[in-house]
């Protein structure tokens, strides 16, 4: 059963997550000698984003490799890419900072360069579905997680790693990867705040066989941890 934790505000939930992210850290650099985390983008991640930057001590980053749930198709300085909130929220504080590169290529379309990192993951994880040691994923109202919304072909993949897909209401181009990658993680983290989510996040928790929302799709071998503000675990 997955596990809920409950930050009392913005600033506790952001401290319970990146307690969280150390502990899986120094966990995966003592069995592995290296820890693979993916990130993800919206509201959710940037208060651990912030907290990680004030901890530059509490983890060996020079062996921490960072990668991408997903990522939305737009300039890197642009307010909305999940790259640019990354850096400028948490990595350009760390001096000797963990390993990262953009999940596309600017000026690549969108379905080459889904391609392109889902040979960059083989080549760093090994062939075969990459398992990743950490997945940071958040939700949507919607139910979304990484970029993979309700309704959508992308839902189905298999085989691939990663995606091109539109957002469905603003068409957006974005990219993400898929279930087989999620599922594969040792550990998944969610991050979800706002009232608005209490309702489906209670139904997710209660029932992970929701096949009509995507969060509740996510199944990986060790039952995901729920970061939540006190809105978000209202019911």
């Amino acid at each position: 059963m997955a596990e809920l934790r409950v930050g009392q505000d913005d600033a506790d939930l952001a401290r319970m997550a990146a307690d969280y992210f150390i502990e899986q850290g120094k966990d995966a650099l003592a069995k592995r000698g290296r820890f693979n985390a993916a990130l993800s983008g919206g509201r959710g991640p940037q208060g651990l984003f912030r907290a990680l930057a004030n901890r530059p001590g509490d983890l060996d980053w020079a062996k921490v490799w960072l990668y991408w749930v997903d990522e939305r198709y737009v300039p890197f300085k642009d307010a909305d890419s999940n790259f640019g909130t990354a850096c400028r929220l948490w990595l350009d504080h760390l001096k000797n900072g963990p390993m990262l590169r953009p999940m596309y290529k600017e000026g690549m379309d969108p379905e080459t360069a889904s391609r392109d990192y889902a040979a960059h993951l083989r080549s760093e994880l090994g062939p075969g579905t990459p398992v990743l040691d950490l997945c940071l994923l958040g939700m949507g109202p919607d139910g979304h997680t990484a970029s993979l919304f309700p309704g959508q072909p992308s839902l189905s993949e298999s085989s691939r790693l990663c995606v091109a897909v539109k957002q469905p209401a603003t068409g957006q181009d974005r990219l993400t990867l898929t279930y087989p990658v999620l599922n594969a993680s040792r550990r998944v983290a969610f991050i979800a705040q706002g009232t608005e989510k209490a309702g489906l996040i209670s139904k997710v928790l209660a029932n992970h066989n929701l096949t009509d929302v995507p969060a509740a799709r996510v199944r990986p071998a060790e039952p995901p941890v729920w970061f939540v503000d006190a809105g978000a675990a209202g019911k």
